[in-house]
């Protein structure tokens, strides 16, 4: 029996672009990713699932996470957040709680302690809903971009114009303005036409672009 490719194993670049298993897509990373980049997605599972992260201490613990997964954040401050997080899990158990909401506490400790295991405690949170799957798949190939197509970042592309453009859209979160990243890009000569399809939204059900996309840290060379 063969295995439909939506649902089945990792075996190449067809099954990387149509999976809607973010466990078997975690699997087949293996090694690759930067503590950054897990900590990102983590953070980006968890606010998805904002309105269950009710306690304030879950969502601090989010917030301190993507200051830490930018280096913004000192040892104590983390460690005294994990403290709250964690005492926030704990009291979300409580029988006269949800499971769904200690789910959602436990993503969000998990986003500064244990980031790339977050993800199964959100989806947890969500009831396990296909559509939650689907959508962290879209986030890991917004962060991870396609393993089966190795790139390189020229770094003659890396222009004064190309990298203003891009710490602007980085620091303010403007997302939208990628595609004139793509055009500053080709600019500058490049002729990528993976990172400029990216960039440009293509193809359409890719899913938004976050902090971590693969093609805006490729421009600004973070890990």
């Amino acid at each position: 029996m063969v295995e439909h490719p939506y649902l089945g194993p990792i075996l190449c670049e067809e099954h990387w672009q149509a999976s809607g298993d973010p466990e078997r897509m975690e699997k087949f990373l293996g090694e690759r990713g930067s503590r950054r980049r897990w900590q990102l997605f983590a953070c980006e599972c968890c606010w998805r699932i904002l309105p269950l992260l009710t306690d304030d201490r879950s969502r601090a613990a989010v917030s301190l996470a993507e200051r830490q997964a930018e280096g913004l954040a000192g040892p104590a401050e983390v460690s005294d957040a994990q403290e709250e997080a964690h005492a926030a899990v704990l009291e979300a158990w409580q029988p006269v709680r949800h499971p769904a909401l200690a789910a959602a506490a436990m993503a969000a400790s998990y986003a500064l302690s244990r980031p790339r295991r977050a993800y199964v405690y959100a989806i947890q949170a969500a009831g396990g809903e296909p559509a939650e799957r689907l959508a962290q798949c879209r986030l890991l190939r917004e962060l991870f971009g396609n393993p089966f197509r190795p790139f390189a970042f020229e770094p003659a592309w890396r222009t004064p114009a190309v990298l203003a453009i891009a710490e602007h859209i980085y620091e303010r979160e403007v997302f939208a303005e990628l595609p004139v990243l793509a055009d500053a890009l080709e600019d500058a000569g490049c002729a990528d036409g993976w990172l400029l399809a990216h960039c440009r939204g293509e193809p359409p059900d890719q899913g938004p672009h976050t902090r971590g996309c693969w093609a805006l840290d490729a421009v600004l060379g973070k890990d």
